[in-house]
């Protein structure tokens, strides 16, 4: 079978153009999420749809000697994983409940239906993808069973990616 993968924070942006109302409920209410055994506890609360502000550098006029700038909330991350989605809605009161289910079916539709958002790639032994979790969804289609299967799956902290680009930067600028 294929994996599939689709961009998460594109699939946001066009919840936001098609319905800003249910992308501000996703994007406004914070729930909880929860994974645990014997090894591990792990609990966090925030909103399915995080946003971050950036800057969007506007020319003041055709003869404008510096830029300015503003800043403007836009999606960077998306929680889905419905496996560790908790039942408790602390951010949402029971009244707001039929609206925020609303909300993140509209998106799940996008996520679930959307072919423009879609890729599909068959992986051929050896093959490494490697993506940001917190951005792209990822699955898999149906497949018969033929043999073995290894997926070995790993992390690796943003801490750990921003210092080693700062390393090289610096290693790079010394050279």
């Amino acid at each position: 079978g294929e994996s599939t993968f689709i961009d998460g924070v594109a699939a946001a942006l066009k919840l936001r153009a098609e319905d800003p109302a249910a992308y501000r409920i996703l994007a406004d209410t914070r729930v909880r999420f929860s994974d645990e055994n014997a090894e591990y506890q792990l609990h966090d609360e925030k909103t399915v749809i995080v946003e971050e502000e950036v800057a969007v550098v506007e020319q003041d006029g055709p003869a404008a000697s510096s830029p300015s700038s503003k800043y403007s909330k836009t999606p960077t991350r998306v929680y889905m994983n419905e496996g560790v989605r908790c039942h408790i809605m602390n951010g949402a009161g029971w009244k707001d409940l039929g609206k925020w289910y609303a909300a993140l079916i509209k998106f799940q539709n996008i996520l679930c239906h959307d072919e423009e958002l879609l890729i599909r790639h068959r992986l051929q032994p050896g093959t490494l993808v490697a993506f940001n979790n917190n951005r792209m969804m990822h699955g898999r289609a149906a497949f018969e069973a033929r043999g073995e299967r290894h997926l070995q799956g790993g992390y690796i902290d943003w801490d750990d990616c921003h210092s080693k680009r700062r390393v090289l930067q610096k290693a790079a600028a010394s050279s």
